[in-house]
């Protein structure tokens, strides 16, 4: 069970977890699990939680989108304190501020 997801895929988060159905659940990492979901962009922390007897909860946190910035030929989406998130999906969220160079995020945060 997945709760908090909206901008982060759903492929990527259960590859993250690293676990399949029918994989035994005493054998799953739930700390090795949360760093592996928290090195997901969108994702700014996460909770992983083994239910016995056969159910992993994970409660993701995802960033918030601030800005779009662009550096060289490469546009991403950042978060309030100027961390990129993902560099896909920029054209959902072209309402956002739009920040150019290097030291852009640094600056308008």
């Amino acid at each position: 069970r997945v709760t908090g997801r909206a901008q982060t895929r759903k492929e990527d988060l259960l590859a993250a977890v690293g676990v399949e159905r029918g994989d035994p659940i005493f054998g799953f990492d739930t700390e090795a699990a949360r760093q592996r979901i928290e090195r997901l962009g969108w994702v700014g922390s996460a909770t992983v939680t083994r239910l016995l007897p056969d159910t992993i909860r994970i409660e993701v946190k995802e960033r918030e989108p601030f800005a779009l910035w662009q550096r060289g030929g490469t546009l991403s989406i950042i978060d309030a304190e100027g961390r990129p998130i993902t560099e896909e999906g920029v054209q959902d969220f072209a309402h956002l501020p739009f920040i150019v160079g290097f030291g852009a995020p640094r600056e308008a945060t």
